[in-house]
């Protein structure tokens, strides 16, 4: 379940699920398979939203690119939303990210004050 800033519900994606009835774990008497459409959710930017959420929505992308060239240049190890590193990180935070590759130029600001930033610019 999500807490943060009032997500307070519980999240499932769509897909096929394996159900199972019987009066124990051991004791399986009935199995189903099915597939539940839960539909498509509007992204709610929160600390911990993940690159594949930032990147699914084109105003996001966007105010993610332009903190990405920002923080490239100050840092060694460049972060560019390509293929390789989207395949790679698309499941992870981007608050990771952040804490992992941009301590230099992060300056005195925390990984949490650039989400945050970039969160309300997303939502001018």
């Amino acid at each position: 379940m999500e807490e943060e800033k009032g997500l307070e519900h519980w999240l499932a994606e769509s897909g096929y699920f394996q159900i199972a009835f019987g009066s124990s774990s051991r004791d399986i008497r009935i199995t189903e398979r099915l597939y539940c459409d839960f539909g498509k959710e509007e992204v709610s930017f929160h600390k911990f939203s993940l690159i594949s959420d930032w990147i699914s929505d084109p105003v996001a992308k966007s105010v993610l690119e332009e903190c990405l060239d920002e923080m490239n240049q100050h840092v060694v190890e460049k972060i560019y939303l390509n293929d390789d590193f989207v395949g790679f990180w698309e499941d992870g935070p981007l608050i990771k990210i952040l804490q992992m590759y941009g301590q230099t130029w992060l300056g005195d600001r925390s990984p949490d004050e650039v989400i945050e930033e970039l969160i309300s610019r997303v939502y001018e």
